[in-house]
């Protein structure tokens, strides 16, 4: 790989806005969307890696097509890379410099890049794509990558214990029925609907769970969870919480 000098400033704010956006529900969307904006990736997704297989944790731009793909090069490729490094005492990037992959998409070929870090109990592979009309990855943008990937991954695991722990909190807000009961009668003024898909937020459901509970698509459930916010002067699903918690002691 060809010498470089590394400008953090583009990096610098887009990190902050991907740091902004933990908790949220389109943290994967706007991860990418910066990703995206300064080194011109069309897909990103996070695996877990364990010792028989891959588990998908989230990912933007990227069909489930061509994400079942994607699983079976990361299960191939990283996780083969993870075990062999799995021994070293220096958690941290495995490797040091990303080794680039090809991967191939139901209609075309696509380029791929890497990276692996391990944590006291799991290991994580983030994986960024470009599509065939993009171009490759060129060295300048897998060395600039290599230089954030740490930093950008910290953050993605930060959001997966975040999401992980949000259905954790939903069992101490009680039952689906009572938040429902609880949302009826705390004089919010939401509609059915947005009453429907709040329940579903505070239950810590996904945006496609709540799709697939209610019969709607994902951009529905995303208008109605915007119209909620936007009735109850709030902008983000914690502070949802933060206003349900509020009302509990009124409504007991």
């Amino acid at each position: 790989m060809k010498s470089f000098r590394f400008d953090p400033s583009p990096w610098q704010h887009a990190i902050q806005g991907i740091i902004d956006a933990l908790g949220e529900e389109d943290f994967a969307e706007r991860l990418l969307a910066s990703l995206k904006e300064i080194i011109g990736a069309d897909g990103v997704a996070m695996f877990e890696l364990t010792p028989a297989n891959a588990k998908p944790l989230f990912s933007a731009g990227i069909d489930a097509s061509d994400l079942r793909i994607l699983h079976n090069d990361i299960s191939s490729v990283a996780q083969h890379r993870a075990r062999a490094s799995a021994a070293e005492e220096d958690a941290g990037i495995l490797p040091a410099e990303a080794d680039p992959f090809e991967l191939r998409f139901q209609d075309t070929e696509g380029h791929g890049v890497i990276w692996c870090s391990r944590g006291s109990d799991e290991i994580h592979a983030m994986a960024l794509v470009r599509r065939f009309e993009s171009g490759r990855f060129d060295d300048l943008a897998i060395a600039q990558l290599t230089e954030v990937a740490q930093v950008l991954i910290k953050v993605c695991t930060k959001q997966i214990y975040l999401c992980r722990r949000m259905p954790d909190l939903a069992v101490h807000f009680g039952s689906q029925e009572s938040i429902d009961q609880t949302l009826r009668v705390c004089g919010w003024g939401l509609t059915a609907r947005e009453r429907q898909v709040a329940v579903g937020i505070i239950r810590g459901v996904s945006a496609l769970g709540i799709s697939l509970e209610l019969g709607l698509s994902e951009d529905t459930v995303s208008t109605y969870r915007k119209r909620t916010y936007r009735r109850l002067g709030i902008g983000s699903r914690h502070e949802l919480f933060r206003k349900y918690l509020e009302a509990l002691p009124m409504v007991a």
